[in-house]
């Protein structure tokens, strides 16, 4: 087997895209398996769903390393995708893997295992306790690689904190737009719980460096230059310049109201983003990346200030588009307008 031929799972995805342009500027021979199409060249790609067995074990065919990101976010909102995509697509990938004898296996999972933890850093938590679906399939997805320990040499997950970059939309494309049209944006009380970021080009780069380990291993990974939520909002307030401030709402009136919302697919948040925004939530990575031999370049702040630069200089071209990832696409809704004028009032 070629330890120059990779599988990016996902590779049309927000990460995923970033993850694929590396490799293949490193001069790795890469394969991308998607639904959707990639914008960028170098690669060969197989057009299928990780659902389908077959097509799984075609793609891991022949193949040194698998990087799998595919996964179904938690704006679905939707048990069933939930289940069939982070679950039963993971061992999909995993099965081909297997039999096609891969020599190493990087799992991207998320920070959602931990759940809402009381004590920071979130990976001290010995034992992780999601809170939702979404985190809940993806402790599963993790689950299953440390039950293919004895059929795939080498394995690594990967849990990342919040990703930025260019071309990061979603959620963020509304908190862009508002600080574009100088609008204020909020944070719950004072906004000074610590909430870590980290860019997808530091991410891509811890990924590919998994690859490398040998063994059976686990890395949490976030940027090791952050802040409390309301100072790199406010960092990036004053770069903008527009007259945007961060502005306290009280936790105790509103959080109930929204997560209401939430539930009843009135606004584009996940109740678990919800909680999530007023809590403390960072890693301790520094050893995680040291272990890596990699030293992440992005601090949160400037990984918000690029993610804004990029939205600003393509907002006139940025639409909503059903063949695009969740994470690249714009954030929709009728509930937008209403809640951009509700919090004019305030």
């Amino acid at each position: 087997m070629s330890n120059n031929k990779v599988l990016v799972t996902g590779g049309a995805g927000f990460l995923g895209q970033y993850l694929v342009k590396k490799l293949v500027d490193s001069g790795k021979e890469v394969s991308v398996l998607d639904v959707l199409y990639p914008e960028i060249s170098g690669h060969r790609f197989l057009h299928g769903d990780i659902r389908d067995p077959e097509i799984c074990l075609r793609a891991t065919e022949g193949v040194s390393t698998v990087f799998h990101n595919v996964a179904q976010v938690p704006l679905a909102k939707n048990y069933e995708l939930f289940k069939s995509v982070n679950i039963l697509g993971t061992r999909n990938i995993l099965e081909g893997s297997a039999l096609n004898n891969v020599d190493n296996f990087i799992f991207t999972s998320s920070s959602a295992v931990f759940g809402l933890p009381s004590n920071m850093p979130a990976n001290s938590v010995l034992t992780p306790f999601p809170v939702e679906e979404y985190g809940r399939t993806k402790l599963k997805g993790e689950q299953l690689v440390n039950q293919y320990k004895d059929k795939i040499e080498n394995t690594s997950i990967v849990r990342p904190r919040t990703i930025l970059g260019s071309g990061r939309l979603g959620l963020f494309s509304i908190l862009f737009d508002w600080i574009s049209e100088g609008l204020d944006v909020f944070v719950f009380d004072e906004g000074e719980n610590s909430y870590q970021f980290i860019h997808a080009l530091d991410l891509a780069d811890g990924i590919i460096a998994a690859g490398n380990v040998p063994g059976h291993n686990s890395f949490n990974l976030g940027a090791t230059e952050y802040n409390s939520l309301r100072t790199d909002l406010e960092v990036l307030c004053r770069y903008a310049d527009t007259g945007s401030r961060v502005r306290s709402i009280p936790s105790a009136l509103f959080r109930k109201p929204l997560l209401l919302g939430a539930k009843l697919n009135l606004i584009p948040f996940a109740s678990y983003q919800l909680l999530l925004y007023s809590k403390a939530m960072y890693f301790d990575s520094e050893n995680d990346w040291s272990n890596l031999n990699v030293t992440p370049k992005y601090s949160n702040s400037s990984a918000l200030i690029e993610s804004y630069e990029w939205f600003l200089q393509n907002k006139g071209e940025l639409h909503s588009d059903n063949n695009q990832s969740v994470h690249r696409s714009i954030a929709k809704g009728a509930s937008l307008s209403l809640m951009r004028n509700f919090l004019k009032l305030l």
